[in-house]
C-alpha cells in the first residue's frame, strides 16, 4: 500500500504458506513519526521516505531513470537497506508472443542499518531477496506503461541459476 501524494510505503502485508512455516506479516509505516510497526507488536525507526520492497519496485515505474543511478531507501523486516538502481540499456524482449522494446536495470542493495531487523523466522524469498551479495536484473516496457515484463534474482555475484519470474499477461480494463 503506498500513498498516492508521494508513492511512499503506508502499509506491506505478506501471507506465508510455506511447507514448515506459516506466518502473516503487516508492517505499518508512520512517515511523520519515522517509524513502523510490525505485526502490531515491534516498532522500529525508519526513514522518513521508506518502501517496502515490492512498492520500490512498482515506483522505479514512475521514475525517470534511463540515464543516472537513482537510490531509494528499502525496509526488509526492520533492516533499512539502499536500493540502487543502475540503468543498463536496453533490449528486445518477448511478451504476449512480441518482440518489445525494454528498459534493463540492475539492482542491488547496501545495508543502511540492520540494527532493527526482526529476528523472526521468514519465508525463503524474503530472506534472500535482500542482502548485499544478491543482484536483480529487471526489464521494464519501454513504453509509458513500464511494465515490468521479467526479473531475475541473482543470490550472489557467482550465482547462475537465478530465481527468475515473468509478465505472462496484461489486461487494461478501464
Amino acid at each position: 500500500f503506498i500513498r498516492t501524494e508521494d508513492n511512499y510505503s503506508v502499509r506491506y502485508a505478506r501471507t506465508i504458506r510455506e511447507s514448515k512455516l506459516e506466518k502473516d506479516v503487516v508492517i505499518d509505516y508512520d512517515h511523520k513519526n519515522m517509524v513502523a510497526t510490525y505485526n502490531d507488536s515491534i516498532t522500529y525507526p525508519v526513514d522518513e521516505k521508506i518502501h517496502d520492497f515490492f512498492s520500490a519496485l512498482f515506483i522505479l515505474r514512475t521514475l525517470d531513470i534511463e540515464e543516472e543511478k537513482i537510490a531509494l531507501t528499502v525496509d526488509a523486516d526492520g533492516g533499512q537497506w539502499q536500493f540502487e538502481v543502475i540503468p543498463a540499456g536496453q533490449e528486445d524482449i518477448e511478451f504476449e508472443g512480441k518482440q518489445i522494446k525494454s528498459i534493463v536495470l540492475m539492482v542491488s542493495f547496501k545495508a543502511i542499518s540492520l540494527k532493527n531487523k526482526v529476528k523472526e523466522k521468514s519465508d525463503v524469498l524474503t530472506y534472500h531477496m535482500v542482502n548485499p551479495k544478491a543482484r536483480i536484473k529487471l526489464w521494464l516496457s519501454d513504453d509509458e506503461r513500464k511494465l515490468p515484463i521479467k526479473m531475475e534474482h541473482f543470490s550472489s555475484p557467482n550465482s547462475s541459476n537465478p530465481v527468475r519470474a515473468f509478465l505472462t499477461g496484461y489486461s487494461n480494463k478501464s
